[in-house]
């Protein structure tokens, strides 16, 4: 199997996990490293009754969620500044 194809293949396995119950846009909105998305799936398996994942699946979701989910500087705008608000006089 070609990486391309391994790829396309998790993508696959995290539609399947994740949008059982969530839409693709809320997914992708999220951004975290792997343990962060180890602790959100963990918390959904607590609280939000979220089934088993088996380790040959939950593995490379993972490593697919904290690759392509990761942390990063873009994932939301910089707070406008003061002058912007409304009800803030200009200066």
């Amino acid at each position: 199997s070609s990486p391309g194809n391994y790829a396309v293949e998790v993508a696959r396995l995290a539609a399947a996990q994740c949008g059982g119950c969530h839409s693709h846009q809320l997914v992708t909105a999220q951004r975290g490293d792997r343990e962060y998305w180890l602790q959100l799936i963990r918390w959904m398996q607590r609280t939000q009754n979220l089934w088993p994942i088996p380790a040959e699946i939950e593995e490379p979701l993972l490593e697919y969620l904290a690759t392509n989910y990761n942390e990063t500087d873009w994932g939301r705008r910089p707070p406008l500044p003061p002058t912007l608000l409304p009800g803030v006089a200009k200066q």
